[in-house]
């Protein structure tokens, strides 16, 4: 066996992403049948690189996206990538790079890129009404709570916190809002 038995390509070697003790390795566990799906060997290959990496280059950041077009699982590759996207440890620089190449990989990823940069503005702007309704129509446009639960958390003002305890928002995010009012009352 050898890699394209795995769905690999030299690249993958060249790159640095794979080396010949995981694919030692991978093989192994093939071969003993239990996991046939070839594609997940890749993608743990991905998981486990951007894992053990304490950053990264923007070469390798080109290489991963290039590795991820080119795989014949184009959903798995665009799960990798997503993993790589939504990582704490890529730069703002490299944040811009790989969401040029995400929309390739499918619809999906309009939700994914609309969500992580609220998120980034979240994580670095002052919490401004202007940022507050963007993410009440992040909400409105893809039914997902995700920003209003980081707003929730962040927000130090009852009158901002105070327009999710209404019943447009739904149990979860009444519950957070009154918690948290409660909890600055407390202090």
């Amino acid at each position: 066996m050898e890699l394209e038995d795995l769905g690999y390509t030299k690249k993958w070697v060249d790159y640095g992403f794979l080396t010949e003790e995981i694919l030692d390795y991978q093989l192994s566990e093939f071969q003993k049948g239990e996991d046939q799906n070839c594609e997940h060997y890749r993608y743990g290959t991905f998981k486990n690189w951007i894992n053990q990496k304490s950053g990264f280059t923007n070469l390798e950041i080109k290489q991963f996206i290039e590795l991820a077009l080119e795989d014949s699982d184009l959903i798995m590759a665009g799960s990798a990538v997503k993993d790589l996207f939504t990582n704490p440890k890529i730069s703002n620089h490299q944040y811009d790079l790989i969401k040029k190449e995400l929309s390739k990989f499918g619809d999906w990823t309009i939700k994914l890129i609309h969500r992580e940069g609220l998120k980034k503005r979240l994580e670095s702007e002052p919490l401004t009404n202007e940022l507050v309704h963007s993410c009440i129509h992040h909400l409105q446009s893809f039914n997902e709570n995700f920003l209003i639960e980081l707003i929730i958390d962040k927000a130090d003002r009852i009158e901002m916190i105070n327009q999710f305890t209404t019943s447009d928002f739904g149990k979860k995010i009444r519950n957070l809002a009154n918690e948290k009012i409660e909890c600055i009352k407390r202090h």
